[in-house]
């Protein structure tokens, strides 16, 4: 005979142990109810994949947009849950502006310094 017990979330579990437990997803996914309130219940974690990468954040000199990354953000805290930004420069997702030319080193700093005060803390 099997006894099937109900387990608490996975969540709950890394709680009570002091570790964080999540996942890397797009922004999309949180708009279905459904998953969202999966994830609440599973996760005390969210990474954002690739809401917080430079092709997304900076798409056009002296254009800035963190929409996805600020709604993100806010799902997770509003359920007191913690977020890991993933990697700001991505080989593969670099924005076309950027590729269009060389730069020389220091222009190549203060490009990936000019965004850095924006995503202190975030």
């Amino acid at each position: 005979m099997v006894v099937r017990t109900a387990m608490p979330p996975l969540r709950s579990l890394a709680e009570k142990c002091g570790i964080y437990i999540g996942t890397a997803l797009e922004r999309v996914p949180l708009d279905i109810q459904n998953y969202a309130s999966t994830l609440k219940r599973k996760f005390n974690m969210l990474t954002t994949e690739n809401a917080l990468k430079f092709s997304i954040i900076h798409p056009q000199p002296n254009a800035y947009s963190f929409s996805d990354a600020d709604h993100m953000i806010n799902f997770a805290e509003s359920d007191g849950m913690k977020v890991r930004g993933y990697t700001l420069v991505w080989h593969e997702q670099l924005p076309e502006w950027v590729l269009q030319r060389k730069y020389a080193r220091e222009e190549w700093i203060n490009i990936l310094r000019e965004p850095a005060p924006s995503l202190r803390g975030a």
